[in-house]
């Protein structure tokens, strides 16, 4: 009897040393994910939200890279290879995302991705936060991120578009362009002129307070490049188009 007993103990204790074998491998399987997942996360942050300056900010030198740093906060360093300055600093501090120093690029990474991939406002990126992540971030530094971000694609386009106007530079393509009414939330009357390449189909809006001359004309030297053909209603704005010195040729539907 006594025989069976401690037969029973021994398999007890093997079965717990193989319930303690198997939680040990879960475990370090669930750090080895995290860890992948931070990497991915972090790696997201670098391509797409650094901007690396050109030369040390010390001593100007060319010979900067990225180097290692703290895992979770700073994943990466940027580093002066020049052996006389040896430059550290946190790449947060060359991103638009530096005014959040204590939150983990990753987090950063995670808010940014649910808004423009599901489309989620803040109270929902705090949901899906705890639940895929368990992170815990207050509403209103959620929201701080996404206006940031905002903040960001707006100053984007508007370089972008300063550099990429409709049209090609040997002229030769048509330009439609209409302009329309509005009423905002306020209850004030603005004024969308837009244009589009027929071709491409590529557009531009803008927002003005009235459709007069100076408006017309500053939406169509912001947006279309010159020697091409635009192709308008008869609003008598556009009528400096047929002027010889205006850059652009004029035509109606």
């Amino acid at each position: 009897m006594e025989d069976i007993n401690e037969e029973n103990d021994e398999n007890e204790k093997y079965e717990e040393s193989e319930e303690e074998a198997s939680s040990y491998e879960l475990e370090q399987e669930n750090i080895n994910s995290l860890i992948k997942e931070q990497k991915y996360w972090n790696d997201y942050f670098i391509k797409n939200f650094i901007y690396l300056p050109g030369k040390c900010p010390i001593c100007k030198s060319t010979k900067i890279s990225i180097g290692n740093g703290n895992k979770l906060l700073n994943p990466k360093k940027l580093v002066c290879n020049n052996y006389k300055c040896l430059y550290r600093a946190n790449l947060k501090n060359y991103s638009v995302l530096k005014i959040f120093p204590k939150i983990p690029c990753s987090d950063l990474m995670k808010i940014i991705n649910y808004s423009i991939f599901d489309k989620k406002n803040g109270t929902e990126i705090k949901k899906a936060l705890i639940r895929d992540y368990n992170a815990k971030l207050n509403i209103s530094t959620i929201n701080r991120v996404l206006n940031k971000f905002r903040q960001c694609i707006a100053h984007y386009l508007k370089d972008f578009y300063k550099f990429h106007k409709l049209g090609k530079s040997t002229g030769g393509s048509n330009i439609s362009m209409d302009e329309s009414d509005f009423v905002d939330i306020k209850g004030v009357k603005i004024w969308v002129i837009g244009a589009k390449n027929n071709k491409t189909l590529n557009i531009r809006i803008d927002l003005y307070k009235t459709r007069n001359e100076n408006d017309i004309k500053n939406f169509i030297n912001n947006h279309i490049k010159i020697n091409n053909n635009i192709i308008t209603d008869g609003w008598p704005s556009y009528n400096y188009l047929d002027l010889p010195n205006s850059g652009y040729h004029h035509s109606w539907p």
